[in-house]
């Protein structure tokens, strides 16, 4: 029988060492692996950050592509109405956003043909039909119709190339919030007057827009501090404005506290009509010499008087 020596006994691990290190060095985490996680850690982090800008980059492409092609198709129309107005002598009335049938897409004035007294309706939408435009155009790119504000004064028949009645026609444009505008007779840069109508889309909030079921996208309630209403919103989707004034809003999108305490966020899109010949904001003495007025108005306008100073878009 082979007598084996016996085996030497296992030295003692020494005083505080550990499990990992009596696995041996291939079971011990190297510092090289420790950094590499901590890379990998920061690259997944990296991208994830990279696809989240990417998807606001692409979500704000999306917006100003709404922007831009709704405001296109508010130009198109703008001009259908200018040349509407040179050619009959006034400007058409709305048409009434539940109409239905034949009366869909119709202007609805007051009066007798040939003998139009004013408008039935004011807060209405593009009379497509009239104009002899395709229906699509009356919808901005949320699907929502197109709100057409004028001064009732100039859908009365005759009434461009005839002397102004009132001597101050036109809606009044306030590019600054509610509160510096509340009197238009103020001499403002900020207030243009004498615009003779506008075009409007309600925005991506679609606040007091009109559907094309004929049904109106409600606002919140005004008490609601935390509602996203704004009175400058309100006016724009009232047929007369804010108050008898005829004074419309032409912002920026915008959101804070107005004067009032209420929250104003505004993101409706209004489009001015466009002088053809000069490239300026058209104004109610531009448009009756369109229609072949010989003195428009014999008062020179004032700065405040014309269009000009309001951006176009």
């Amino acid at each position: 029988m082979l007598d084996l020596p016996p085996a030497s006994p296992r030295p003692a691990e020494p005083p505080g060492a550990s499990a990992s290190s009596a696995r041996g060095p291939i079971a011990a985490r190297h510092p090289s692996m420790e950094g590499n996680a901590l890379i990998m850690a920061a690259l997944l982090l990296a991208a994830s950050g990279v696809a989240v800008v990417e998807g606001h980059r692409a979500v704000t492409r999306r917006a100003t592509a709404e922007l831009v092609s709704t405001t296109q198709e508010m130009r198109e129309v703008s001009d259908a109405i200018y040349t509407y107005a040179a050619m009959t002598g006034n400007l058409p009335c709305p048409a009434a956003p539940d109409a239905t049938g034949d009366m869909a897409g119709v202007s609805a004035p007051n009066g007798t043909p040939g003998a139009l007294t004013g408008c039935a309706v004011l807060d209405g939408i593009i009379p497509w039909v009239t104009l002899g435009l395709p229906e699509t155009v009356t919808f901005d790119r949320w699907g929502r119709r197109l709100s057409y504000r004028l001064d009732e004064a100039l859908a009365v028949t005759g009434s461009l190339p005839s002397a102004p009645t009132p001597a101050r026609a036109g809606l009044s444009i306030c590019t600054i919030p509610r509160g510096s505008c509340a009197n238009p007779a103020r001499d403002r840069r900020d207030i243009a007057r004498a615009v003779p109508f506008l075009l409007l889309s309600h925005g991506v909030t679609g606040a007091g827009a009109w559907r094309a079921n004929g049904t109106r996208v409600p606002f919140a309630n005004p008490a609601d501090e935390t509602a996203a209403v704004s009175e400058m919103e309100v006016a724009n989707a009232s047929g007369t404005g804010d108050g008898a004034g005829l004074v419309f809003y032409h912002l920026s999108e915008s959101r804070g506290a107005g004067r009032t305490g209420r929250n104003q966020f505004y993101d409706d899109i209004v489009t001015l009509p466009v002088n053809p010949k000069t490239g300026t904001v058209l104004s109610v003495r531009d448009l009756r010499r369109a229609a072949g007025a010989r003195d428009p108005d014999p008062t020179p306008p004032t700065a405040t008087d014309t269009a000009t100073s309001a951006p176009a878009g």
